[in-house]
């Protein structure tokens, strides 16, 4: 397991805190990207007003970008030794990434 920071949701209406959270095992197909940037979108900034219902508590982002750390054993375009920069898009199957 891994261990990351980020922005918990523990209840709505109320700040969100930094938090240490462990991150399971990749599958053979994930990838694990260290974030230098993240933003909320709308309904992100609805489940914290409490007006779209989320699973609490909940680690809230829309997109991040940042470097590639880790990737399962079936992921062969993408290495944390090659320098991979990476955008994540939840929605999105595919990660979008440049090498150096």
């Amino acid at each position: 397991m891994v261990q990351a920071r980020a922005a918990m949701l523990r209840q709505t209406n109320a700040p969100m805190a930094i938090e240490t959270i462990e991150v399971g095992p990749l599958a053979p197909r994930d990838g694990l990207v260290r974030s230098r940037a993240a933003s909320l979108c709308h309904t992100d900034l609805e489940a914290i007003e409490g007006r779209l219902a989320k699973q609490l508590p909940a680690v809230l982002d829309h997109a991040a970008a940042g470097e590639v750390a880790e990737v399962g054993a079936d992921v062969t375009d993408l290495s944390p030794w090659r320098s991979c920069r990476a955008v994540v898009e939840p929605h999105q199957p595919v990660v979008s990434y440049q090498r150096n």
